[in-house]
C-alpha cells in the first residue's frame, strides 16, 4: 500500500472571486427617509373688496370643551385659527375677522366680522348661530380636536359701521308729530293774542270823546 503524503497543499485549488457574487447589487447606502410635507392651510378664492361702510358684527363664542384661556404662543394659534375659519367660511380676506377677547365661561371668544354686504352678514348670522360646525370646521383649517365647536350668539351689530341706530317709523313720526303737536297751540295763541289787541285798539277810538274847541 502507498503511503500517505507528508505534507499539506501549499496553495487553494482556485483563487477567490474579487466581484459580488450577484450583479447589480447596489454598495452605497440608501438616503435617508423622504422629508414629510406639512399639510397647507386650505386656499379659496376672495370675494370682492369690503368696501367703505360694510356692516360689522360682533360674535360670542363659548368653548365649552376648554377650562383654562390658553396663554402665550397656545392663545396665538387659538385666536388665528378662529379667525381664519370665519373668513375662509365668508371667502373674504383673512383680516375681516378679529378676536378681540379671549374670557373664561368656559372659554368665550369676542369676535368682530367685517362683512362685504348686509345680504352676507345676513345668511351669516343664520349660519353661526345654528351650525357654527359648518364654520369651525377642519376643512377650513380649524381644529376641532382640541378645541371643539363652539356655541356662538350674535353679541352686537352696526350696519353700514355705524354705531348709531336707524329712524325707523316710530323715530319719525315722532320727528313730524313733535314740532306740529307744540308749534299748533302757540300759533293759536299768536293769532288770539294780535286778534284781542285788535279789538281793544277799536274799543280805543270808540271810547274817544271830541273835545269842544276853545274859540279864540
Amino acid at each position: 500500500s502507498s503511503s500517505p503524503s507528508s505534507s499539506p497543499s501549499s496553495s487553494p485549488s482556485s483563487s477567490p472571486s474579487s466581484s459580488p457574487t450577484v450583479q447589480g447589487t447596489t454598495l452605497s447606502p440608501t438616503s435617508g427617509a423622504p422629508t414629510a410635507t406639512p399639510t397647507a392651510l386650505p386656499t379659496f378664492t376672495l370675494a370682492p373688496t369690503v368696501a367703505d361702510g360694510a356692516p360689522v358684527v360682533s360674535y360670542s363664542a363659548t368653548f365649552s370643551s376648554l377650562t383654562a384661556v390658553p396663554t402665550g404662543d397656545a392663545l396665538t394659534s387659538f385666536t388665528n385659527s378662529i379667525a381664519f375659519s370665519v373668513c375662509y367660511f365668508l371667502s373674504l380676506e383673512s383680516d375681516c375677522a378679529t378676536v378681540s377677547n379671549v374670557r373664561l365661561g368656559s372659554v368665550i371668544a369676542d369676535i368682530t366680522v367685517t362683512f362685504a354686504n348686509t345680504e352676507a352678514e345676513t345668511a351669516f348670522d343664520t349660519t353661526i348661530t345654528t351650525t357654527p360646525a359648518s364654520v369651525f370646521s377642519t376643512s377650513s383649517g380649524f381644529d376641532t380636536t382640541a378645541y371643539g365647536v363652539p356655541t356662538v350668539v350674535v353679541a352686537s351689530g352696526s350696519s353700514g359701521g355705524d354705531d348709531s341706530p336707524a329712524c325707523d317709523s316710530t323715530c319719525i313720526g315722532l320727528a313730524i308729530g313733535l314740532p306740529l303737536g307744540l308749534g299748533l297751540p302757540l300759533i293759536g295763541f299768536l293769532v288770539y293774542m294780535f286778534c284781542l289787541k285788535g279789538d281793544a285798539g277799536h274799543d280805543d277810538q270808540q271810547n274817544i270823546i271830541e273835545m269842544p274847541r276853545p274859540e279864540g
